[in-house]
């Protein structure tokens, strides 16, 4: 099952929510609903799609087994109220975008907790003299991060 969520596409602002089967690669529409975009407590919005969802599972979709998001949490805490041992996953478009969008960004970061000593211990893989914003550190100031043939 993936849900689809599409923003600020009618003239009235409700965000629309399709239901997309898939089986053998091919997919199919299953549900849809209209939710007024007013309501962006995640309470809220969490117990409207919990409620969606519920009808669908009371129609017979009671083993879903992949769900399909942007990270939205009232999405993912609605699904997992369903269908308890749903794997959530990561849409591959939003990842692809994400990627895109921070791999794109040229923009320094304000503030980085960056720690290799922590990330080291955690990893043991991690030299402990990576830093990858070197840019930032003045220290590694005449270091680079990223060989010039990768840059683009």
């Amino acid at each position: 099952m993936e849900l689809q969520f599409v923003d600020k596409t009618n003239a009235l602002g409700f965000e629309l929510y399709a239901v997309l089967g898939q089986i053998d690669g091919s997919s199919y529409p299953m549900a849809y609903l209209f939710l007024d975009n007013a309501k962006k407590d995640d309470g809220v919005r969490t117990a409207i799609l919990a409620n969606f969802f519920k009808q669908l599972y009371d129609r017979g979709l009671q083993n879903a087994e992949f769900f399909l998001t942007d990270k939205d949490r009232a999405q993912i805490n609605a699904a997992q109220q369903t269908w308890p041992s749903i794997k959530i996953q990561l849409c591959l478009w939003h990842l692809k975008r994400a990627v895109k969008k921070r791999l794109g960004d040229t923009s320094i970061p304000q503030r980085t907790n960056y720690n290799s000593q922590l990330a080291s211990a955690q990893t043991g893989f991690i030299n402990l003299n990576f830093h990858p914003f070197a840019t930032m550190n003045k220290n590694l100031s005449n270091r680079w991060f990223c060989p010039r043939e990768f840059e683009r």
